[in-house]
């Protein structure tokens, strides 16, 4: 559901980017909403995408200046229809705990787990008697805030360790597959394949993005913000495998153009 609805999401906002169209942006915002909805990862999105679509390179300072007047008006309307979508859940969550709670709680949690060396930023399946000795006999908000709170003391205590734990988790969420420590340890051939499929995904991936960096525009910023803003997200917090499928479809995407573009110059070789 939320691949549908992220898929979805940057269909519209580039249909809404090449046209400049503001009831796009609504639509977008609102599919956003609901998305964000499904898996909180997606509430800061407005804030990247505002930034890759200003900081993107203009031909001159004229057309800068109108992009930049139009592109504040409209990722406002975004963000106001990304908001009333979620706000209704906010306003449940308070009634409910008397504690201001956007969508749910978890960041906490999985900023400690990303942060927190023994476990080498990961899930740790076989012990879970660090993460029980933290969140024993709180409710889960209370819970979520000790995690936090423990996690930026593990970020401040060891800052280098921890940026290399974020590269760790880069490469788990693009090189690992779904299942890969768990569901698939007793299937090595099975998981042997996988792995070869995911990292002919990445070498395609690469070249499609190598070809939209040469062919550069407006348009194609948007999805490649949303992979982006996945990936920077999930390296700074935790990292598995699973959380890349919210994403797969916009990765397949420029996998298609990478492989034609290799299909492309092998036929002018022959040729």
């Amino acid at each position: 559901l939320d691949a549908f609805l992220i898929t979805s999401t940057v269909l519209l906002l580039m249909k809404s980017v090449k046209g400049n169209n503001r009831l796009y942006f609504l639509l977008s915002g609102f599919l956003s909403g609901i998305s964000t909805l499904c898996r909180s990862t997606t509430l800061l999105f407005p804030v990247f995408l505002f930034t890759s679509l200003v900081l993107i390179p203009k031909k001159n300072l004229q057309e800068f200046c109108i992009i930049k007047k139009d592109i504040i008006l409209s990722i406002i309307i975004f963000s106001i229809a990304m908001g009333v979508t979620i706000a209704p859940w906010t306003v449940r969550n308070y009634m409910a705990f008397g504690k201001p709670l956007v969508i749910t709680s978890g960041a906490g949690a999985n900023l400690w787990i990303g942060s927190y060396l023994p476990w080498d930023g990961d899930y740790n399946y076989k012990d879970l008697s660090d993460k029980e000795r933290i969140e024993y006999g709180l409710s889960q908000i209370d819970a979520d805030k000790r995690f936090k709170e423990e996690a930026i003391k593990n970020i401040k205590e060891h800052p280098f360790r921890y940026a290399v734990l974020c590269v760790k988790k880069l490469f788990r969420l693009w090189l690992g597959v779904p299942g890969g420590k768990e569901v698939l340890r007793d299937l090595p051939l099975i998981k042997s394949l996988l792995y070869i499929i995911q990292f002919a995904v990445v070498f395609f991936f690469i070249l499609g993005i190598g070809y939209l960096v040469g062919n550069w525009d407006i348009v194609k910023v948007v999805p490649i913000t949303m992979i982006v803003y996945f990936t920077i997200i999930h390296s700074l917090l935790f990292a598995i495998p699973r959380y890349r499928i919210p994403i797969d479809p916009l990765i397949l995407t420029i996998v298609s153009v990478g492989i034609w573009r290799l299909l492309k110059n092998l036929s002018r070789i022959k040729e």
